[in-house]
């Protein structure tokens, strides 16, 4: 039996997503595929600050 990859995508960039969210996801060996928000730019910010692929 295969390993199946689980693609994450983020929907937000608040406190819960940046301090919870992607912490405990990087802590888990997990690697989010995308991060989105209302504010592209700001969306893009977190999106490189935490090592996610694509905002």
């Amino acid at each position: 039996m295969g390993t199946t990859i689980v693609k994450w995508g983020i929907a937000g960039y608040g406190d819960i997503v940046t301090r919870r969210v992607l912490p405990a996801l990087h802590a888990l060996g997990e690697q989010p595929a995308a991060l989105w928000g209302r504010d592209p730019h700001r969306a893009a910010r977190t999106a490189e600050r935490h090592g996610v692929a694509r905002s």
